[in-house]
Formats: C-alpha cells, structure tokens, sequence
C-alpha cells in the first residue's frame, strides 16, 4: 500500500472509546454501547503482601472512522505519557476499505488487557495510512475515581 497515493481521501473519526461492552444490532445495524470510560483504578496493596501496586486496564476499544474512499490500515497501541509502547494489537494493524456506494464506515472493536505500572495519565495511540489521521483516546489510572460530568437533558416537566 503506497502511503502517497494521490487518489485515497482519508476517513475522519466517528467515534473512538474504550467500553465495558459493544455490540451491533443485527436488524438495524446500530452500535450499542454500554459502560464508556477513561479512567481505571490503581491498587496500592497493603505493605508487605508481596503485591506490586498496578492497575489493570480490561476493556474493548471501539473505533468507526466514516467518509474517504479507498484501502487503508490501522496501526493500535496503548502509551504512557512519555510514548513508551505499553502494548500492541497482537494482530498487527487494522485493515480495512471506505468508500462511497460500498462501505461509508468501518467500525472496529478489539479488547485490550494490559497491566499498568503507575498511577498517571495514558492513552491509546492510532495511526491510520495511507494519509495522515492520527488521534488518541485518553485515559488516566488513579487512586480514585471520580464520577463523569454529565450534562444531561432536563427532567420532563421541568
């Protein structure tokens, strides 16, 4: 695959979360999600068990990029805030085709299981070619977790 293909119209990003549980409807062909998020626990054991303090971050990425039209690949890995390579798909990079009149999006989803050393902040890395997509998915390891801001739609009756 040439990575100056004059002729390839990269895809833009629909969506891109890590998530509890991901299906798609098989009669509609909408995407459900349940459980999104971008922060996970790190235990720190009581001194002396023999435990490593660690966090274990259990969870599926779920990616859609829509538009552009052409072949392209994906290559996936989750980093540290200093791009340290924590963990890669095991089956290489991403493959896929968008194009109009054929398949306006390509929806992935992949569970990733990797322990991390540290509190802190991390994030999935994603590189798309040919072209020059490039996005990250955040997400942070902490002690505690707080609850998500939410700006949600008023009461009815309200």
């Amino acid at each position: 695959m040439n990575d100056d293909d004059l002729f390839v119209l990269t895809p833009e990003v629909w969506y891109a979360v890590l998530c509890d549980a991901f299906g798609v409807d098989p009669a509609t062909g909408k995407v459900g999600m349940q459980g999104i998020l971008n922060q996970i626990m790190f235990f720190e054991p009581p001194e002396g068990s023999g435990i490593a303090p660690h966090a274990h971050l259990s969870s599926i990425l779920a990616i859609a990029l829509s538009g552009g039209e052409g072949s392209f690949r994906a290559h996936i890995d989750v980093r540290d805030m200093d791009n340290n390579v924590l963990w890669e798909r095991p089956q290489g990079d991403w493959e896929f085709q968008v194009g109009l009149g054929s398949a306006p999006s390509a929806v992935f989803a992949q569970e990733i299981s990797v322990w991390l050393p540290s509190a802190g902040r991390y994030h999935v890395a994603v590189t798309v070619r040919p072209g020059q997509l490039q996005f990250r998915i955040p997400f942070e390891v902490a002690t505690r977790i707080g609850p998500a801001a939410a700006a949600l739609p008023p009461e009815p009756g309200a």
